[in-house]
């Protein structure tokens, strides 16, 4: 190999990078504080009709486009957000409203003036919400608007725009139930996960009746955070200490997934706190410590932590996990901002410089061609010129003084002629290259 120098040439710049993962080793981007979010503990996430993407944290409702996030937070003026502390969004599948819980009230986020309009809980006022914490949102296949509380359920009455306070059955008037999800399955169920079981409801003549389900082979009511049905109607149910319980309703038949400290392929933590399906009716599920995904027809987990790389989760305690219109997963951590992985970002292998000899160069890529037997030629900003064989190892040509060598590490530009590259480098000159 040989390298000839020809006349000085300048030639622009192609910057291009690569990212690669498996389904194993997936990378996420992270977005934080310093990309412009409000604070750091994402409770809630959703995606509007827009495609805006809506996160809810402690200080402030965030709404991000992709590029940059607008904050909204409780302010002096009317029609600001009731409270700072969001822990639910939820977008109306039919009306497209973005209703935004919060640990003191609830808002409804007005689009076409970019404001909200609030509702609070007064004791007294029965047409208000039973409780201030907002713990769940639903809107069922009537169009009915059900809203959980930290002390019951709501129904909305959208003609007269305040709410029905739905009574639970048995209990002593002092006692108060946590409404921590709502759902409804395919055939038209409401289910109910609270702090003290799982519960239905059910419309007996003109009002609704709320009744306690007990589950299958097991003899406790679980502190039930989060309900999840797939197509067939069967119930998922994560729990606060007890983990993750699938309902075969059809069979009556009751599996419990565990975390067990010696198999790594079980669920990473026993409270289960978010769970989400992607479109091939995958199991996505935010635990206390780390995030958990078990495949379809499978009962082994795949479980994603934090960790040193930068490609890892930002922060074990994963609160909120969603899967948008482009199947995507978002996921939102206590103390680590948001995680994101797109699937197709994610199909590449990555190349960059490390202090193993046979790395890339240098992480600034100009231009790369291939020649006849399938091999890379990689030009860098300031490496000089590598060869990439077919294992993945490079070698680096660079500037030597005093030396038949490319004449500047600077690459700009590399095009094959047969069997030959012309390398055009920044200031230095034109190399021709014979290999």
């Amino acid at each position: 190999m040989r390298f000839t120098t020809k006349w000085f040439l300048f030639l622009t710049a192609l910057v291009f990078s690569i990212d690669a993962t498996s389904q194993n080793d997936i990378a996420f981007q992270q977005l934080s504080k310093k990309d412009g979010l409000s604070q750091s503990s994402v409770f809630a996430i959703a995606q509007d009709s827009l495609g805006f993407m809506w996160f809810g944290t402690r200080d402030g409702l965030n709404r991000f486009d992709g590029y940059h996030f607008k904050i909204y937070q409780k302010d002096t003026f009317e029609n600001s957000l009731v409270a700072n502390d969001v822990r639910v969004i939820y977008v109306s599948p039919t009306t497209k409203d973005i209703w935004i819980g919060t640990t003191s009230g609830l808002s409804l986020y007005r689009s076409s003036t970019d404001d909200f309009q609030d509702y609070y809980y007064v004791k007294t006022d029965s047409t208000t919400l039973s409780g201030k914490v907002i713990r769940s949102i639903f809107q069922d296949s009537k169009d009915q608007l059900w809203v959980g509380t930290s002390q019951g359920i709501n129904l909305y009455n959208p003609k007269k725009d305040n709410f029905t306070r739905i009574d639970f059955p048995n209990l002593p008037t002092d006692q108060n139930v946590e409404i921590l999800s709502i759902i409804e399955d395919k055939q038209g169920i409401i289910w109910l996960g609270t702090d003290i079981g799982l519960f239905t409801v059910k419309k007996v003549n003109s009002t609704f009746e709320i009744v306690l389900i007990s589950l299958p082979n097991i003899d406790i009511n679980p502190n039930i955070k989060i309900l999840a049905s797939d197509q067939a109607s069967n119930l998922w149910i994560g729990t606060e200490k007890h983990g993750l319980f699938y309902w075969n309703r059809k069979e009556n038949l009751l599996v419990t997934y565990q975390n067990e400290a010696l198999n790594p392929k079980s669920i990473t933590h026993n409270e289960i706190r978010a769970l989400c399906f992607d479109k091939n009716e995958n199991l996505w599920i935010a635990t206390f410590n780390g995030l958990s995904y078990l495949q379809k027809g499978t009962s082994k987990f795949i479980n994603y932590s934090k960790s040193d790389k930068k490609i890892g989760l930002s922060h074990n305690s994963v609160h909120s996990v969603f899967i948008d219109k482009q199947n995507s997963l978002w996921v939102g951590t206590y103390y680590g901002g948001v995680n994101h992985w797109a699937k197709n970002y994610n199909r590449f292998r990555n190349f960059r410089h490390s202090d193993n000899d046979n790395s890339l160069s240098n992480d600034v890529v100009s231009s790369f061609a291939e020649d006849e037997n399938g091999h890379l030629w990689v030009g860098t900003e300031g490496g000089g010129l590598n060869f990439m064989d077919k294992n993945g190892q490079f070698i680096a040509f660079k500037n030597h003084p005093n030396n038949n060598s490319i004449c500047g590490n600077n690459v700009k530009k590399i095009i094959l002629d047969k069997g030959k590259i012309w390398i055009g480098t920044f200031h230095k000159g034109l190399d021709l290259f014979d290999i």
